[in-house]
């Protein structure tokens, strides 16, 4: 019976030992919002954030009522395009992160991989 016990186990491929676990849909979902609600907190937290000491009341006024011209300039013309501009590049490098991981299929996939790393 010593070849029997080996017909009892399930035998495993090489290379195919790890079996990712699924996730529940609720649980990404659940991530997600998270992610979200601290991008959204974080890009108002940097409307409220600078050189200029403007204070809370100021910044929303200058977003919703644009009447004060230094709160307006400051907020309109210098923090909101500096918060927009962040999120959208940290979009993009998200994305080409993403995409270099998909392509190589390589969870630590990083851009020397490509060879697209900086240098000659």
């Amino acid at each position: 019976m010593i070849g029997s016990s080996s017909a009892q186990q399930p035998r495993v491929r090489a290379g195919h030992g790890h079996v990712p676990r699924r996730r529940r849909p609720g649980v990404l979902l659940l991530a997600l919002l998270i992610a979200c609600a601290v991008l959204a907190f974080t890009a108002a937290l940097s409307l409220f954030i600078g050189s200029a000491a403007l204070s809370p009341a100021d910044v929303l006024a200058a977003l919703f009522h644009p009447d004060d011209l230094i709160a307006q300039v400051t907020v309109a013309d210098l923090r909101l395009p500096r918060t927009l501009l962040g999120v959208v590049v940290g979009a993009a490098l998200g994305t080409a992160g993403a995409m270099a991981q998909a392509v190589t299929r390589n969870p630590l996939a990083d851009p020397g991989i490509l060879g697209v790393n900086a240098g000659a």
